[in-house]
């Protein structure tokens, strides 16, 4: 559970309905960047933009935004088209494939239309027709639907047009005209024809990619690159002083046509354009609301101010930079930390909040304070050239107080730079976690690391780094793949010193192919490795463990029980035991104690693999705290094997279609031990979920109840938190009869939560009074509590 949510729970002489009620086990956070609103809409007193982490309300008279997610009634955070018809419906399509259509009808009814777009481009209305531009594969089309005030229907999609449409820009409803513009021409079709499937019902109005069009008072204008026309009789008139560089939108205001472009606004006097507000930022999208602009300003938020008054306010919220994050590790306070090639986002929970250190060529900009309310970013020079392939692949949180983070895919070549580097490039960044100016990239001096100039398509130039484990030392052991020097294993001792092990050293149990690194219970380095025998470098497979205090090397592979000798994904489970994701399945492996019979001890100490629930590809393990192993894929979402030895939700766990997670690939998983909470890289954004597997409570005097009070005609839920483990909860009237207990087997049970719907037995909702919860447990632990419904 939240810690912010903590605060806010059982303030039972108050009587006060808490806030916070979606602190529950089962419940979905969905977060992405919010700072570059891409469109805007006003509806009503709200202000909405479209952002890549959902939508971004704003109520004018209330200084603090709020996001509207798939948690809400979105189905994705990815939003990239906002419209609001005349029937004050509100559309919206995204930015994420699978890309549907969804539409918030006038009286809260949420529709969702889903055709397999890959995304949604474009859209515009007019009475009761409304077109949609969509990319589905390499075929762009239209989707035409109906809406009232009352319904809304498809109706049809058109994909065949009189050549091939390579991008659809901008889309139109006149009164007898459907518009869309390819990348070379603009075409019309007949709003009223009953059938526009056929490609000879459109035809070219102009040979000019059209990047905004409208209709005012009948007349149809479009806007060029650097250019802006409109038609009539006498065919298309060019307006001139149109100064700008590419169009934005129309926007229609009382008798007055304005133009919205990259840097300003222009506003249509007769027949030519008066510049009406310049800005010295780029923009994404603008609107008008009287005389207050309503500026979409590139990754700067929404800037809402006065054309000739004072009053300004920009609305920045706090939100991490980027979608798609490699890499999740969290450390002991609850801080967790998302890394990809561009930087770092650090979530605080305690007050929600995002903190981000962005990468830049030469400036270095770190603030003494951090910004909880508005976004907050840092920036840190270091140098990245990058390729198709450049990701991070790990990262970890040393007790020294440093992260680490390895590049898989870096170019050091300095002849491609224009610039001198603040610090010197390198495969390997390193930043103390309490002075972000304390920071450095570790290259490849004194051939600390080396290059895959020995592989097939290598360079010594560039640099392949993987996973990243720590000895109880302090050690901190790195995996330099491909490294043509066969010294694929590097230790960073806590004294500074720098050790590098071969292939030889270790009598080949050592491969120049390894993936993931994790210890065992006797902190023993185990190294899992690929299996690549088709061309060079030419490699086994298998895992190689390394105890380094004796300097002993093992090497285990199929031929002591492995499935498949090429090792995907390597971990440790609380309990000691090491899980292995091969090429052939998933299995156990319980670490000998034995020294001298390690690799004969293996044999019998390594599980069958399980059994296959999924065809997804797996590609990852990550264990909690609880020993639940948390199967990563690359297509099916995320796959739980319970400690209990059996599969989260029949096996199907985690997907896009029974929870919000935001996509099917994977990338990542960390889990905070103390809290229970999960957080999920996805391709599509990031996910936290409430689990019920947090560290175990001891005691009872952490239990609460809320909302205080409870009113079953407000509140779908009555949440008791903090039990300990196998509690036993019973709801007691003041007269002292049981009216209803809530056991550990109970379907409303979540260990250490109850969520209850407050219905009892007969399945009517708990009548209004004060009631006690006798709380106890398997131990002798108990607690009583009193509660209020209303």
């Amino acid at each position: 559970m939240h810690k912010k949510a903590l605060t806010l729970l059982w303030i039972f002489s108050l009587l006060q309905v808490v806030p916070a009620l979606n602190a529950a086990v089962g419940d979905w956070q969905s977060v992405g960047p919010a700072i570059n609103v891409k469109k805007i809409v006003i509806n009503n007193s709200r202000i909405l933009g479209a952002t890549d982490g959902g939508i971004l309300s704003i109520n004018r008279q209330n200084p603090d935004p709020e996001l509207l997610t798939n948690t809400d009634f979105t189905d994705h955070i990815k939003i990239s088209v906002l419209l609001q018809d005349e029937h004050g419906h509100l559309w919206i399509g995204y930015d994420h494939a699978p890309s549907t259509i969804t539409c918030h009808m006038n009286n809260g009814t949420i529709r969702s239309f889903d055709f397999g777009f890959d995304q949604i481009l474009a859209m515009d209305s007019q009475e009761n027709d409304l077109i949609v531009a969509y990319k589905k594969g390499l075929t762009y089309g239209l989707a035409h639907f109906v809406t009232t005030s009352e319904y809304v229907a498809f109706r049809d999609t058109y994909e065949n047009f009189p050549e091939t449409i390579d991008h659809i820009y901008s889309v139109a409803v006149s009164d007898s005209l459907i518009l869309f513009s390819s990348s070379n021409r603009l075409y019309a079709g007949n709003r009223q024809s009953s059938n526009l499937k056929p490609a000879s019902q459109w035809h070219a109005m102009l040979d000019e990619r059209v990047l905004a069009m409208t209709t005012f008072q009948n007349t149809l204008y479009v806007a060029l690159s650097r250019d802006t026309r409109r038609l009539d009789s006498n065919g298309w008139i060019s307006i001139p002083d149109f100064q700008g560089y590419t169009p934005l939108r129309f926007i229609s205001r009382d008798d007055t046509l304005m133009l919205a472009d990259r840097w300003g606004i222009y506003e249509l006097n007769g027949d030519s354009w008066d510049l009406y507000y310049s800005s010295p930022n780029a923009l994404n999208d603008v609107a008008l609301s009287g005389d207050t602009l309503i500026l979409a300003e590139q990754n700067q938020g929404i800037l809402i101010k006065e054309k000739t008054g004072s009053f300004s306010r920009r609305i920045l919220p706090n939100s991490p930079f980027a979608s798609f994050y490699n890499a999740v590790e969290v450390d002991v306070n609850g801080h967790v930390y998302f890394a990809n090639r561009d930087g770092i986002s650090i979530y605080i929970p305690e007050n929600r909040s995002w903190h981000n250190l962005i990468r830049a060529d030469t400036l270095i900009h770190i603030r003494e304070e951090k910004n909880t309310s508005s976004f907050s970013a840092d920036t840190l020079a270091y140098t990245t050239i990058l390729s198709t392939s450049t990701t991070i692949y790990d990262l970890l949180l040393a007790q020294n107080g440093y992260m680490y983070a390895t590049f898989e895919g870096f170019y050091i070549d300095y002849p491609r730079l224009n610039y001198d580097p603040v610090v010197k490039p390198g495969p390997l960044l390193v930043i103390n976690r309490e002075d972000y100016s304390d920071y450095t990239m570790v290259d490849t001096t004194n051939d600390i690391f080396h290059g895959s100039e020995a592989s097939v398509g290598g360079e010594a130039r560039y640099l392949i780094l993987r996973g990243m484990t720590e000895t109880r030392d302090g050690s901190i052991w790195v995996a330099n793949a491909h490294a043509a020097n066969n010294e694929p294993l590097v230790r960073f001792k806590p004294d500074g010193t720098v050790e590098k092990y071969s292939v030889t050293n270790s009598e080949n149990a050592l491969e120049v192919l390894p993936t993931e690194l994790t210890t065992d219970q006797y902190d023993r380095v185990w190294i899992a490795l690929q299996s690549h025998p088709q061309n060079d470098p030419i490699t086994q497979g298998g895992i190689a463990v390394f105890d380094y205090r004796r300097n002993v090397w093992y090497r285990i592979t199929s031929s002591h029980g492995l499935t498949n000798d090429n090792i995907l994904s390597i971990d440790r489970a609380p309990d000691g035991t090491i899980w292995v994701v091969t090429s052939g399945g998933i299995q156990s492996i319980n670490p000998p104690v034995s020294i001298t019979r390690f690799l004969e001890d293996i044999i019998s100490n390594i599980s069958s693999p399980l059994p296959a629930v999924s065809d997804a590809n797996i590609t990852k393990v990550r264990i909690d705290g609880r020993s639940n192993k948390w199967f990563l894929t690359s297509d099916g979402g995320v796959k739980v094997y319970l400690a209990n030895s059996t599969w989260l939700n029949s096996g199907y766990g985690y997907t896009r279609e029974n929870t919000p997670l935001l996509d099917s690939f994977v990338a990542d998983a960390a889990f905070d031990e103390n809290s229970g909470m999960a957080y999920i890289a996805t391709a599509g954004g990031i996910n936290m979920v409430e689990t019920p597997w947090a560290e175990e409570i001891q005691g009872t005097s952490t239990i609460k109840v809320f909302p205080q009070p409870y009113d079953s005609r407000v509140h779908e839920r009555i949440i008791i938190d903090g039990l300990p483990d196998q509690s036993t909860v019973k709801v007691v009237s003041l007269g002292g009869e049981v009216l209803y207990t809530l056991a550990p087997s109970s379907p409303y049970h979540f260990g250490r939560q109850i969520i209850w719907d407050g219905r009892l037995y007969d399945g009517n909702p708990i009548s209004r009074g004060i009631y006690y919860l006798f709380v106890y447990n398997v131990d002798g632990e108990n607690k009583t509590l009193k509660f209020a419904v209303q």
